[in-house]
């Protein structure tokens, strides 16, 4: 079963996406509300793909935390925005995600990215 850590830091947000992952079969790790919490579940867990929001707590965001992840062990990344710069989307794709995702996301929307991620 392919695993999915959420990485989002509001937690009725987390709650929603934890959900809709689930029930589109999908073992969900998390949620991490910031940096460190996601790479110790990434370390320990070894996730397939990171959902991960590009603004969390911590001294990391994102994009950073995504970057140390993938630099450890290779796993699929999807970004999750509320807000998106174009400066924010380059240096977003320099970690080389699989897509990126606008919040709030449909379960339709989710169970997309996760299929062509994952394709």
């Amino acid at each position: 079963m392919r695993t999915v850590l959420v990485v989002e830091d509001e937690a009725i947000i987390a709650l929603d996406l934890a959900c809709s992952i689930e029930q589109l079969g999908y073992r969900v790790l998390g949620p991490a509300s910031n940096g460190a919490d996601a790479q110790r579940i990434a370390r320990t867990e070894r996730p397939d793909l990171l959902l991960m929001d590009v603004s969390i707590q911590g001294s990391t965001d994102g994009i950073d935390t995504a970057r140390l992840i993938t630099d450890e062990f290779p796993a699929y990344v999807v970004f999750l925005t509320a807000h998106s710069d174009e400066a924010t989307r380059r240096r977003a794709e320099n970690v080389r995600p699989k897509a990126f995702l606008a919040k709030p996301c449909t379960a339709r929307q989710m169970q997309s990215v996760l299929a062509a991620a994952f394709a």
